[in-house]
């Protein structure tokens, strides 16, 4: 029997939800993050479930669990329903109540639920809902026209890296940090891979880096085609951030809330130097690649 949905203290997009109300729907319960990679590349899917099960009487509701303290703000995780286009329903669980409940230990993770109250998939990582719909079908009993999903290749991917002292291994300037002081930092311009560089006057808080200085840059060597910065201003001002590949310029942006930033999409996997040049204020969280 699966566990009621301890801990959900805020739903957007419904009323409060109980297990025990849904008895005799099947629930898809799918535990996310919105400044979580790959939760993001699993939110088409898991819409799709929606859209094309609810009619049948399947239940999709979206568990979002804080990795950051700015998501376990109910105006940032609203936002970024949103934004996504989520019109499921969507409830926080900030004391991660309802993801111990359900043993988890990854973003994101699935489970699907039966008619009885039974948990008859669980699946962590991303596919989860491509792979959680040959049983939807079968509880519903409408037939099941497969879609493919194509994983992204993590071979040789470099991986997600926080900044903030909690869970930092260090910056790769060699420099000793002290938790929440300014320190100015000097990049020496050659990079090993998978370490963040720091330019400038820079201050390290528990979960971020942020600029203390006018200006200044963050630099990371990395594998893989895409690359992604979970930033956010610091201050009540936006940040000016330009990003470049290889010392070329490739896009200027505002970071204007706290978020995942997507910085560049590739055709090809590859080793490459990336470096985002900001104004005063930007906070670091963690950079993360595909």
């Amino acid at each position: 029997m699966a566990a009621e949905l301890p801990g959900l203290f805020e739903w957007i997009n419904s009323k409060p939800l109980t297990l025990a109300e849904l008895r005799g729907k099947p629930v898809f319960l799918d535990f996310w993050a919105y400044s979580c990679v790959n939760c993001r590349r699993e939110t088409p899917y898991v819409k799709r479930l929606h859209e094309k099960y609810s009619k049948n009487g399947l239940v999709v509701i979206g568990v979002h669990v804080p990795e950051f303290e700015f998501e376990k703000k109910f105006d940032n995780v609203r936002a970024a329903v949103e934004r996504a286009g989520i019109t499921y329903p969507v409830a926080l669980d900030n004391t991660h109540e309802c993801w111990n409940a359900f043993g988890n230990k990854y973003w994101p993770r699935t489970a699907l639920i039966d008619k009885k109250g039974n948990v008859v998939f669980e699946h962590a990582g991303e596919g989860g809902a491509l792979a959680a719909e040959p049983a939807i079908a079968g509880l519903l009993g409408v037939a099941y026209d497969g879609v493919k999903h194509e994983k992204p290749d993590s071979h040789g991917v470099s991986p997600e890296t926080y900044c903030g002292f909690l869970r930092s291994e260090g910056f790769g300037n060699g420099q000793v940090c002290e938790p929440y002081k300014c320190g100015t930092y000097r990049d020496p311009g050659k990079h090993q891979r998978d370490s963040v560089y720091l330019e400038g006057e820079w201050t390290q808080e528990p979960e971020y880096v942020y600029l203390a200085g006018n200006s200044g840059h963050a630099a990371y060597l990395f594998s893989g085609r895409e690359a992604n910065v979970v930033m956010e201003p610091v201050t009540d001002n936006p940040c000016t951030v330009t990003v470049y590949m290889g010392g070329e310029k490739v896009r200027q942006l505002a970071v204007d809330h706290a978020d995942m930033y997507q910085l560049v999409s590739l055709q090809e996997k590859g080793e490459h130097e990336l470096r985002i040049v900001s104004t005063r204020g930007l906070g670091i969280y963690a950079f993360t690649f595909g």
